[in-house]
């Protein structure tokens, strides 16, 4: 089924989009402190894209990073994890 329609010779898109990950991973990033000490904040890097329900069309999202805690409580993230539970989020420390 297809989501575009056209009206008048002008191409229309109408699309019911939802957003998925396609690819997670936690990081452990070198940042320094306010003395100039180097430290490690955990951030979790996610690439999603955005999949049409009716017609299947893929939008590119990019990528998206957050803290860690909050990447814990990402839904679609947590999804992605699931979805993928033996190949589960790379750990880059």
């Amino acid at each position: 089924m297809s989501c575009e329609k056209h009206v008048l010779g002008v191409r229309w898109g109408h699309h019911d989009w939802h957003r998925e990950v396609t690819f997670a991973e936690d990081r452990l990033l070198p940042r320094t402190n306010m003395w100039g000490r180097p430290v490690g904040i955990e951030q979790a890097l996610c690439h999603t894209q955005y999949v049409c329900r009716a017609c299947g069309a893929v939008r590119d999202d990019g990528d998206c990073f957050c803290e860690k805690a909050e990447a814990d409580a990402c839904a679609i993230r947590l999804a992605w994890l699931a979805e993928h539970a033996g190949a589960s989020a790379v750990d880059n420390r």
